[in-house]
């Protein structure tokens, strides 16, 4: 009798359940967002600045044509335009984007088993992540739930045309279907107007309106600004100064910290203050409120996401630190122009020439020595910042922001990965020429940073140690320390943990989740069907909960209850594992026609 493998596997704090269904037509899905046209500039203009365009219109519609005011938002007409299916390798599912009735759709097929003929599934597309300069993802709907599409679209390159390809997770990991919940956590960095937050994480509201990153993002409480000012000019008396940030007045590190927020992604992040979310305000220092942890020792590995880790790698920002021109992001980059536009574009590349002017022989601003003839035809940045590929996302090169007189050749990857390290070791980032920060003091953050990178290898050892006065107070360390507990058999202790993160946030549904697994595992079945249907009626669409509780009920031999708690969870997100797991069952009983029932649900669900 096989009903369902085990009881689910607990899950890293921030990430869903990884489940896999939805929707069976176009006709049938509900709540199929039309296709909208937000990446005009005049509507994303209106969801990114509309308080700011009254006084700025010029620097509003500029920086919505940019890759931060487009980093999110509905799908445009005609975006899925000629895009062809897509193989997801030895999985045996193809997949397609398409416009229909209006909306957008992930189209999923395979071959039935038995009969060879074609199924066919659908997802509504809620809308697109990315501005879609090299590449966009997109998320689908299913079950009521949010999921990165396994496709994502690929821009025009070289001799290369725009194109449909496989998203990195599922290049890695094929066969996952829908299987990458999208949480707060992927929406971070590319709006700061969050949903509001549920369980599961990506249980997002189909009335949220997507938009990309706003002025208030990096210029601070721009409502507030846009009253005073407003006071200020119809002559009454005013409190206090101007509550927009004052860039000028910030020191280097915070200045680079405003890019950092999501410019210095990391293989771990950890936020230090409990509760927080989203991105900091911007003005503050970046590594105060986020420990980043990255190798030690840098290497040639280019990530997508990686450019302060880099730039501040670099002799010109080294160098530059203490003079009037320090090397800030903004020194070359105007952030409310695209750089893709060709005038941007080359102010950019000229930006090289405020330090290092024509016909300079200084030491620290040496001559160009191509040939003239040569220099004619390029500029600085094709030389000395090369154009590579990333580790993380295949087919994409970006310029590595290390700028080096002499790059090495360009890294090769015959196979994408999520994480930079690839043997576990790992340290906090620091702003050269400061402190080290108290994150490389705390051996909890390290096992956290480890943990979160796949390495419960190293976490392991770190799990035994005390945690440092930083890590103590996260709930999300004793998550992560039961987690590594647990996977090195040591229930009792996990089990502690996680009471522990309990004690400091008695809501967090993750760790009353693993609790209860745990205690299922010790055999205290009585505990954890009480404590998942706690957690059920607190987050009554907590398909996992569900799933888990039929579990348990099946390991105190009760049948019935298995089936109640199976069935509800597939009424919220239909599965083909959990419409097998009930033909069984039924078969088991005798109930052939109600296992026939199941067996046909599981064909339309998948091979």
């Amino acid at each position: 009798m096989r009903f369902l493998a085990a009881i689910g596997s607990p899950a890293l704090l921030g990430l869903a359940l990884t489940l896999s269904p939805g929707e069976p037509s176009h006709s049938s899905a509900p709540g199929a967002p039309p296709i909208g046209t937000a990446h005009s500039s005049q509507a994303v203009g209106a969801s990114i600045g509309a308080d700011c365009a009254d006084c700025h219109p010029a620097v509003v519609a500029a920086y919505a044509r940019t890759g931060m005011g487009r980093a999110l938002g509905p799908l445009v007409p005609g975006e899925l335009d000629g895009l062809e299916p897509v193989g997801d390798g030895p999985a045996g599912f193809a997949y397609l984007l398409e416009e229909s009735a209006g909306s957008g759709w992930l189209v999923e097929s395979w071959r039935d088993r038995e009969t060879g003929a074609e199924r066919r599934r659908s997802a509504p597309l809620s809308f697109g992540i990315g501005a879609g300069i090299l590449d966009r993802s997109f998320a689908a709907r299913r079950g009521g739930l949010l999921w990165f599409a396994p496709l994502e679209v690929l821009s025009a390159h070289g001799e290369q045309p725009r194109r449909a390809a496989l998203a990195p997770g599922h290049m890695m990991a094929p066969g996952t279907r829908l299987g990458t919940p999208i949480t707060e956590e992927c929406l971070a960095c590319h709006t700061d107007d969050l949903p509001p937050r549920d369980y599961p994480l990506n249980l997002i509201p189909a009335d949220w309106t997507p938009h990309g990153i706003s002025c208030a993002a990096c210029h601070g409480d721009a409502a507030a600004h846009v009253d005073w000012r407003h006071a200020e000019l119809q002559g009454e008396e005013v409190e206090g100064g101007d509550p927009i940030l004052d860039h000028s007045a910030l020191s280097v590190e915070e200045r680079l910290s405003i890019c950092a927020r999501c410019h210095l992604q990391g293989d771990a992040r950890i936020a230090l203050r409990p509760g927080a979310r989203g991105i900091p305000a911007p003005g503050g220092d970046l590594l105060e409120s986020i420990a980043i942890f990255l190798p030690p020792e840098p290497d040639s590995d280019v990530a997508f996401v990686s450019q302060t880790e880099r730039t501040i790698l670099s002799p010109c920002y080294l160098e530059s630190r203490s003079t009037s021109l320090p090397l800030t992001c903004e020194v070359c980059h105007d952030p409310h122009a695209s750089v893709f536009e060709r005038a941007e574009r080359a102010r950019t590349r000229a930006a090289c020439a405020k330090c290092h002017p024509p016909g300079s022989a200084s030491a620290s601003a040496a001559p160009c020595s191509l040939p003239g003839e040569r220099h004619a035809d390029s500029d600085c940045v094709t030389c000395h910042m090369r154009l590579t590929p990333v580790f993380d996302v295949a087919e994409v090169a970006i310029h590595d922001h290390f700028i080096q007189r002499t790059p090495p050749p360009p890294s090769r990857f015959e196979r994408i990965r999520v994480k930079h390290t690839t043997d576990g070791r790992l340290a906090p980032v620091t702003w050269p020429g400061t402190d080290a920060p108290a994150a490389g003091e705390d051996p909890g953050l390290a096992m956290m940073a480890a943990a979160i990178a796949g390495f419960p290898q190293v976490a392991a050892p770190l799990a035994e140690r005390a945690p440092g006065p930083l890590s103590r107070r996260l709930p999300s360390y004793y998550h992560l320390q039961g987690l590594v507990l647990e996977e090195s058999g040591r229930l009792e202790e996990a089990r502690k943990a996680y009471l522990r993160a309990l004690v400091l946030d008695p809501s967090l549904p993750e760790s009353r989740m693993n609790l209860a697994l745990l205690r299922a595992r010790l055999g205290r079945t009585h505990q954890a069907a009480a404590g998942l249907e706690e957690l059920i009626a607190d987050h009554p669409r907590a398909e996992g909960a569900h799933r888990n509780l039929a579990l348990v009920r099946l390991r105190q031999g009760d049948g019935e209850g298995f089936a109640r708690s199976l069935e509800q969870a597939q009424r919220l997100l239909p599965r083909v594992e959990n419409a097998r797991a009930l033909a069984d069952y039924y078969r088991h009983l005798g109930a052939e026609a109600a296992a026939l029932r199941w067996d046909a649900e599981a064909l339309t669900l998948g091979p």
